[in-house]
């Protein structure tokens, strides 16, 4: 599935060693400055949970993700929580 995938990947990044390591190393899902993601994250294809849980194998975690212009304050600090209990 896709965490797998997501597993992989950042497996793949963290193995070659034929290139110094700058900052972070691993898979970051971007999705408001990458349009394929964007387009998936309005297309429905995932939510920020999805997101979330791909992030906890990515070793980066979460970066510019879509949220709805209508989220409660209280959405929004229960997916913090969630965010720094994985961290």
């Amino acid at each position: 599935g896709t965490v797998e995938a997501c597993t992989m990947l950042t497996k793949c990044f963290k193995s070659v060693k034929s290139s110094p390591l700058v900052g972070f190393s691993g898979l970051m899902l971007a999705c408001l400055e990458d349009q394929g993601l964007a387009n998936a994250a309005a297309a429905g294809h995932f939510d920020i949970r999805s997101l979330l849980l791909y992030s906890s194998v990515c070793g980066i975690g979460l970066d510019t993700v879509p949220v709805p212009g209508d989220i409660s304050t209280t959405a929004i600090a229960k997916l913090a929580c969630d965010t720094g209990a994985m961290a």
